[in-house]
């Protein structure tokens, strides 16, 4: 058995939210020495994150942080010794470092973007950019453009274009097109986050009431939850469970979506396979930039787009923390219909 390199540094080791993303970098194939660069990064980064914000975890970071991150690394003094002074400028770290380490942060918080842990990317790819330059000095705390700040969301019509894409049979979705419909229809209904989606069991779907129960995991911040869903999607789910999840029942437990691949069926679905088929729905509808955080974001915005009580948005959304839905009231304003 091969034995486990060692990644995880002192501070690392006291956050679980690093420690689970470089978990999952090596599950999915990426290279020890890739995983090693990322987990230089991250203790990097939680060091200046106790030294200068220690009320709050670092999985809250804003983009002041990140400018500020950036600009400690760009004016560091050069550290003892002939060979690592040839790795840096004489302003500090040398840009190839300062942009490696932004991106490998980038990385990080597109990770729990993912999760449902956050709805932005505080690591801007204009200041990865700037970073390359050399010249961060134009990018100070405050500066941040619309476009930046708010996750990307398809219009009415491009997400109307999504789900007829989704119904489209093709030779090679024959078995998994009922499948993947209910599930981007069940994902936006619902609001689901990518695991709550793919955890969900027959028992947490009443199909007569059209409601789904949301359990929550250890994720902090996540609450249990019970939410209506449309009859379209209800309809969906049925004939799903009818038809091709019966074809499979025999070879898993109650888990509601199951994989159908020759090398995974009847098991259950993985979260790295579900952004894969949304990736690939995405690309047949031209939309590039939809994940599987998009269907919770959009049905959120559509819903603070109604004026819903701040509360009742909350309970929808399943946070503990108020703040975490401001920025759906802010997309309903901002976001094309």
């Amino acid at each position: 058995m091969t034995k486990r390199p060692v990644l995880f540094g002192t501070h690392i080791s006291t956050r679980p939210s690093a420690r689970e993303w470089l978990d999952s970098c090596l599950a999915r194939g990426l290279t020890v020495d890739t995983v090693r660069v990322y987990a230089d990064t991250m203790e990097d980064f939680l060091t200046f994150w106790e030294r200068h914000e220690a009320q709050t975890g670092p999985e809250a970071a804003t983009r002041d942080d990140i400018v500020a991150y950036g600009h400690d690394l760009a004016s560091r003094k050069p550290p003892q010794g002939k060979k690592a002074r040839q790795r840096l400028d004489e302003r500090g770290l040398a840009p190839a470092t300062v942009e490696r380490r932004l991106r490998s942060l980038h990385v990080y918080y597109r990770y729990l973007q993912e999760r449902g842990e956050r709805n932005d990317n505080p690591v801007e790819t204009a200041f990865i950019i700037a970073a390359r330059r050399g010249d961060l000095a134009g990018h100070t705390a405050g500066m941040v453009a619309d476009e930046a700040r708010y996750p990307w969301l398809p219009t009415d019509e491009e997400w109307a274009r999504l789900l007829g894409v989704a119904a489209q049979p093709t030779p090679r979705n024959a078995a998994t097109m009922l499948r993947n419909q209910a599930m981007l229809r069940l994902a936006y209904d619902a609001a689901l986050r990518r695991e709550e989606l793919i955890n969900l069991r027959l028992v947490d779907v009443d199909t007569d009431a059209r409601l789904v129960t949301v359990v929550a995991n250890s994720t902090t911040g996540r609450v249990d939850r019970q939410v209506p869903i449309s009859l379209a999607t209800a309809d969906l789910i049925v004939r799903y469970i009818a038809t091709d999840r019966a074809r499979a029942e025999q070879f898993f437990d109650d888990t509601l979506f199951l994989g159908f691949d020759a090398q995974n069926r009847g098991a259950r679905l993985t979260p790295l396979r579900w952004s894969q088929i949304l990736a690939a729905l995405g690309k047949r509808a031209d939309l590039p930039r939809l994940t599987t955080l998009t269907p919770r974001t959009l049905r959120l915005t559509h819903l603070a787009r109604t004026g819903i009580a701040r509360e009742d948005l909350i309970a929808f959304a399943g946070h503990e923390n108020p703040r975490l839905v401001q920025i759906y009231y802010e997309l309903a304003a901002a976001s094309p219909r």
